[in-house]
């Protein structure tokens, strides 16, 4: 049997009438039946919606497929995994095998929108049948146009969030790496760049790496989404990482909420002795030359000993900056251990989901060490990929964590244990 994505798009149960005949089907009894759910029939633009198509099949059918395929204008469409039903219906005396399709949609406009009626081929060895699958509606409301919070974006929550600053110690010149997390079962490609003007020259230059989006398909769709950033201080002292706020729309309360990362600091040492004196220069004793008499014993060098001079010092700099470089991106674990600790500080001042949110990222952060793309695969699939007990044993804990942080008053673990486990998973590393 051939499935592509169904959704729902209906509160309540709709059965769809019987298949129209094409041969003998079996004393009237349907080869397929559909039933179409929806949940909610009332949203706002931007909020996801559960599509679900259930097709029951008489355990004599031989073949399922699209006559007609579903087709979602006005929605933006997400695949959510199939299920297979284990039991079995019985409709009219006849058992019926159960397979549900699934999708995860999200109104783009306001307004009655219609998913309209598809249809699906059936058939056992002696008849065959035509299936209709019922139309469906959905009333869809604007967002509120005022009073909007400042920074709003069109973001429909709910969602969480999570900042992780690595390291908070620099010296002139290097680099900080900001990570912002945004997730939730929401439309999170419509959140903004939450540092976006946070930052000036002469203080500091903020630089942008690409965004990315990975997904969570369950019982429905878990976005992430991820801004990234260097910030190269460009003065000594502390530098103070703003407040974060993260305005969005509330379906449930019908009203305006945000989230809100605190803020922090990173100290700004004087720069390495090597990217100073490549710098500022030296002259014939060693001493560091000021300004005008750089630019004075420049003069008299001739060219080529000034472009050796020039080569040495690119080279100097180069290589302390490749060096860095590759060490702040080859090794997540600095960034992992930061991770730690926010989750920990969190948890004691009572902010659970924030650091279970921040727990989830830490531990996919270190599976991505073992399990490639990690970051944006299902916490099954990472399971089912692991190949060794350390990973897995990481691996079912990520699992576990993503399931608990979405149940009421559910606490995340002690971090202690983690450490532990992330411990013995950096040693057994090949």
């Amino acid at each position: 049997m051939r499935c592509a994505a169904l959704g729902i798009l209906l509160a309540g149960l709709v059965l769809a009438p019987a298949g129209v005949p094409l041969g003998e089907a079996s004393a009237g009894v349907p080869l397929c039946r559909t039933v179409v759910e929806v949940e909610p029939d009332r949203a706002v633009v931007g909020q996801q919606i559960l599509y679900r198509l259930r097709i029951l099949r008489r355990r004599d059918v031989i073949e399922l497929d699209w006559e007609e395929n579903l087709s979602f204008p006005g929605f933006r469409a997400e695949w959510l995994p199939g299920i297979s039903r284990g039991d079995s219906v019985d409709r009219q005396g006849e058992s019926y095998r159960v397979f549900e399709e699934r999708r995860a949609l999200f109104p783009v406009r306001s307004g009655a929108l219609e998913i309209p009626s598809a249809g699906l081929h059936c058939a056992t060895a002696e008849a065959q049948e035509r299936v209709r699958i019922p139309a469906a509606r959905v009333e869809v409301a604007a967002l509120p146009a005022a009073p909007q919070p400042p920074g709003f974006s069109g973001l429909v929550g709910p969602v969480e969030a999570a900042v992780t600053v690595t390291p908070r110690s620099v010296a002139l010149g290097e680099t900080v790496r900001i990570s912002v997390l945004i997730q939730g079962p929401a439309n999170v490609w419509e959140a903004g760049s939450p540092l976006s003007g946070a930052f000036s020259l002469p203080e500091a230059e903020l630089f942008r790496k690409p965004r990315s989006l990975a997904r969570d398909a369950g019982r429905q769709l878990s976005l992430r989404r991820y801004f990234n950033y260097d910030l190269v201080p460009r003065r000594e002292g502390a530098i103070r990482i703003p407040e974060i706020r993260i305005p969005y729309y509330d379906p449930k309360t019908r009203g305006f909420d945000q989230v809100v990362l605190p803020g922090s600091e990173i100290r700004v040492t004087p720069a390495a002795a090597g990217i100073a004196d490549a710098g500022q220069g030296r002259n014939a004793s060693g001493a560091r030359l000021e300004p005008e008499e750089r630019e004075a014993v420049g003069g008299g060098l001739g060219a080529l000993e000034l472009a050796a001079g020039l080569a040495a010092a690119i080279a100097v700099v180069g290589f302390g900056l490749l060096r860095r470089w590759r060490s702040a991106r080859v090794s997540p674990w600095p960034e992992i251990e930061s991770g730690l600790d926010q989750a920990e500080a969190l948890r004691s001042r009572g902010e659970n989901a924030a650091a279970s949110g921040l727990l989830v990222r830490a531990l996919r952060m270190a599976l991505a060490t073992r399990v490639p793309g990690a970051l944006a695969l299902s916490t099954e699939e990472i399971f089912e990929r692991a190949e060794d007990d350390p990973t897995r044993e990481i691996a079912a804990r990520l699992r576990r964590i993503d399931r608990e942080r979405f149940q009421p008053e559910a606490a995340p673990p002690e971090t202690p244990a983690l450490r532990s486990a992330l411990e013995e998973l950096r040693r057994s590393r090949r």
